[in-house]
């Protein structure tokens, strides 16, 4: 999860997007919050099997700077 150094290092960078990958759904929804409250957009999310066999879900999230 991040951590609000983290949000802050990210908002530093003056970036327009951010493309988030999750492995887990509840550093996700910690993550998406923490981005909401920092001014970004959730714009897209996808979620992905990427390891066919297992009970893993991948997340592939899309912020941009509001």
């Amino acid at each position: 999860m991040l951590v609000p150094a983290a949000v802050a290092s990210v908002d530093a960078l003056h970036i327009k997007r951010l493309i988030y990958l999750s492995c887990g759904f509840k550093a996700l929804m910690g993550d998406t919050d923490a981005l909401l409250a920092a001014g970004w957009r959730l714009s897209s999310c996808q979620a992905y099997f990427f390891f066919p066999g297992t009970d893993s879900i991948e997340t592939l999230a899309v912020f941009d700077r509001q």
